[in-house]
């Protein structure tokens, strides 16, 4: 099984996903931007920045 390893740090990761994933943490590049006006943020993956937008929603898919 390949493993992909981080050259800065040595860390390894068992999917090219995880990878990039990690490797955003070094270069603190966040290419998930969110597109509500006057929000700012920006994330490290597809699945942050579609959990944050439901932040912006006014339908809460919770019950406590």
């Amino acid at each position: 099984m390949a493993t992909f390893p981080c050259q800065l740090c040595g860390k390894t990761f068992l999917t090219l996903e995880k990878f990039t994933i990690y490797n955003y943490s070094h270069s603190r590049e966040r290419p998930y931007k969110c597109v509500q006006p006057d929000c700012g943020k920006a994330f490290v993956s597809r699945y942050k920045l579609m959990r944050h937008m439901a932040t912006h929603s006014p339908q809460k898919s919770h019950q406590c």
